[in-house]
């Protein structure tokens, strides 16, 4: 968000410089965003430990779990008379919290505000309804999401090129499994046919001295 990429390549430095006076780790917490400072510093990269928080994805039968048993541990410390069947709606919790639980909590912390100021002795549907993202807000985030996922997919599946870079070989187990784990940056490539060499072009081998 700053104005010149001359402001940006600071950023860095400042941090790196504030960590060294303290004398204490710094961490930065936030969206994907934060990825634009990748391959600002190599001072920064250097030092710095990335972990990924991603959400939980539906189509993944264990994050689909998990996600249902933090709704059953929300559901049970709802401070109410009755404790609320969230976990029966849990469908719908994951549709408008696009498996995020931050935006799950602060839902149901409004849902349960609002419960409390009528006296109800549970929080319902209609809270749920009341306090629930709307379709364009999902929407929108969404589509952000996708673009931080992608975006961190792309700095993970770098690990072929990294090694071609440094002259490393590249094993056909590696090319695999970077293709299993990263299809959508290796799909399309046998299709890509191999620009012929010209006649006479030797291939690139060291040579025997005194050998032309």
């Amino acid at each position: 968000m700053v104005t010149s990429g001359r402001k940006l390549t600071d950023l860095p430095e400042a941090i790196k410089s504030l960590a060294n006076r303290t004398e204490v780790v710094h961490g930065l917490v936030g969206t994907y965003e934060l990825l634009t400072l990748h391959d600002v510093g190599d001072q920064l990269s250097r030092r710095s430990v990335y972990v990924h928080f991603p959400r939980y994805r539906a189509d993944v039968k264990e994050d689909r779990e998990i996600f249902q048993s933090v709704v059953w541990g929300f559901q049970l410390h709802l401070p109410l008379p009755e404790v609320p069947d969230l976990l029966s709606n849990w469908d719908y919790c994951y549709e408008r919290s696009l498996g995020c639980v931050g935006i799950l909590k602060n839902w149901l912390r409004n849902a349960l505000a609002d419960a409390m100021a009528e006296g109800a002795v549970t929080v319902g549907k209609k809270h749920l309804e009341q306090r629930a993202l709307g379709v364009a807000q999902c929407r929108n985030i969404l589509k952000k999401i996708k673009e931080g996922e992608n975006n961190h997919a792309l700095l993970e599946a770098e690990v072929e090129q990294l090694r071609t870079e440094l002259g490393l070989p590249v094993t056909p187990v590696q090319s695999q499994l970077d293709s299993q784990l990263f299809p959508q940056f290796h799909s399309g490539n046998d299709s890509i046919k191999k620009k012929p060499k010209r006649v006479g072009q030797p291939k690139p081998k060291r040579y025997r001295v005194g050998v032309k």
